[in-house]
């Protein structure tokens, strides 16, 4: 996996909601895009959703669904 596929703890700078993100994919004037995972425990089982995420600077996001990263190609996991 690359630096941007790789997720750590982070708190969202806006809400101060702690979420798992890659490393900062692009850098506009307006906008970040970085990918972002979201965990979902399901009984036993514990699955990872991936979106690419843009936030503007307005506080408004843009998300897409994604399977594999766009920078090294693998497929992110599903399953914990």
């Amino acid at each position: 996996m690359c630096k941007y596929c790789e997720f750590e703890l982070m708190q969202e700078p806006f809400t101060e909601e702690e979420v798992w993100r890659g490393d900062l994919f692009l850098h506009e004037k307006d906008s970040d895009m970085y990918l972002e995972r979201k965990h979902i425990v399901m009984g036993s089982k514990s699955y990872y959703f991936y979106n690419i995420l843009t936030q503007l600077s307005n506080r408004k996001k843009i998300e897409q669904e994604i399977n594999f990263c766009p920078n090294c190609g693998r497929e992110l996991p599903k399953i914990r």
